[in-house]
């Protein structure tokens, strides 16, 4: 089935839902988001098409589940595949898998998680491909701020269309960690705010430096000026090389 455009797909809030781990999207209902239902022509086509026998219906209806998704493919199935090997790469809980199985697909172009527990998010796209339909290409929006991280997740370089990421108010403490966002080509609004990183000595044109595209950092808009101010702040403080060591001539 054709998606609708991803501006005009509705938003999927997990906001204030006490989420600890990640894993526990496939088990809470979101507040506000709209559940993908294929359609009957294609269900009804799929079961004439299959006529299961009684030993092979068990993997039968797996398959029909896959079709039944429509959009769910191999982000899907990649998704579940690393959920299952837990995120130390061991077996996963059966729970989990349980939970996969029984996890609500929803379609949306805007995941709001803010305000939650969060402390580690580093599976958060492989937990997104098994609920979002075709989420690394429908994903512009994510929101992140208010929880636990002391990180940005790297995983978030998969959502190559992401465009606004709110991550203020969370405790990133290192600013090097913005250069994780990189490959996000789209990425034009960026939130920090309420971070230990905020602190950074010249925090606004470091971050700027390492993501020129960059339209706007905690809701306040980059100047022209800014843009200037970084190339002095490039050839004064010399962002990226290793800093000098005290009293090997530097002053």
């Amino acid at each position: 089935m054709p998606l609708p455009l991803a501006s005009t797909l509705p938003v999927l809030d997990f906001s204030f839902c006490e989420i600890q781990d990640v894993r526990d999207l496939l088990r809470v209902p979101a507040r506000h988001g709209k559940a993908y239902v294929a359609p009957v022509q294609e269900t009804a086509a799929t079961t004439q098409e299959t006529q299961p026998r009684p030993k092979d219906r068990d993997n039968d209806e797996d398959d029909d589940d896959g079709a039944h998704s429509g959009q769910e493919d191999d982000t899907s199935t990649a998704g579940k595949d690393s959920l299952k090997k837990g995120p130390s790469g061991g077996s996963g809980e059966p729970e989990t898998e349980e939970a996969m199985q029984n996890a609500v697909q929803y379609i949306t172009s805007s995941v709001k998680l803010g305000n939650n527990r969060l402390a580690d998010a580093s599976s958060l796209t492989s937990v997104l491909k098994v609920v979002v339909i075709d989420s690394v290409k429908t994903i512009t929006s994510l929101d992140l701020s208010l929880n636990l991280l002391t990180s940005i997740p790297g995983c978030l370089a998969e959502l190559t269309h992401l465009a606004v990421l709110y991550l203020h108010a969370n405790a990133i403490k290192d600013v090097e960690e913005v250069h994780k966002l990189k490959p996000l080509e789209e990425l034009y609004f960026l939130t920090l705010n309420g971070n230990p990183i905020e602190n950074t000595k010249n925090y606004r044109f470091f971050v700027l430096w390492a993501l020129p595209k960059l339209k706007s950092l905690d809701f306040v808009t980059y100047s022209k000026r800014d843009r200037e101010t970084v190339g002095t702040y490039v050839s004064f403080f010399k962002p990226g090389q290793p800093a000098r060591k005290k009293g090997s001539g530097g002053r």
